[in-house]
Formats: structure tokens, sequence, C-alpha cells
């Protein structure tokens, strides 16, 4: 997973995030909905992303779930995203999904 270099935390791992989530963490607005969409290889979980609940509407999903298809990761990977400190994320989203 992806590395990145906070002000608060110091280096931590990345969560890739839907531009909307992104601007909450840089404006530290708590998200009203966060859905995480995971995309498997060979049974395990290759990548993840987090969006809002306008993105994930977008891309077709109302709640967390992971994506099927041998195509997933190319579905995920393919997603407006961007990394933010893992830290910071998760102290504005609450409790883990």
């Amino acid at each position: 997973m992806a590395q990145i270099v906070c002000d608060k935390h110091g280096g931590k791992p990345a969560k890739h995030v839907c531009p909307h989530l992104f601007n909450n963490v840089i404006d530290k607005q708590q998200p009203e909905t966060v859905i995480r969409l995971e995309a498997n290889h060979f049974g395990e979980p290759a990548w993840w992303i987090y969006l809002c609940g306008q993105c994930a509407m977008q891309q077709g999903y109302s709640e967390s779930a992971i994506v099927p298809g041998d195509d997933a990761l190319d579905k995920l990977m393919a997603m407006d995203q961007s990394p933010v400190c893992s830290m910071c994320f998760d102290e504005l989203r609450g409790p883990k999904l």
C-alpha cells in the first residue's frame, strides 16, 4: 500500500478516496456517507477505495461491497481517486467500516 507524509501524523499508509472525501479531509469536515469498494485477486483483498454517497451511486453502489468480476481491480483503478493520510481520514469518518 502507498505511503503518505502527513503534516500532522508523519509517514502513514495512504487511503485512496474520491475527490469529495479528499476535500472533506483537507477541510476537516466529517463526511455524511463513506462507502468502501474492494477488489479481490485470488480471493484476497488487492485494492480498495472509499467513496462518498454521490460517487458511490454514480458507480452503481449504495453500500460497501466487494466488486465482482475478473476486471474488478481495473474498475477500481479507473475511478477518480487521491491518497490521504489514513489517520486523518479515520479521525473524520468515525468508526471503521
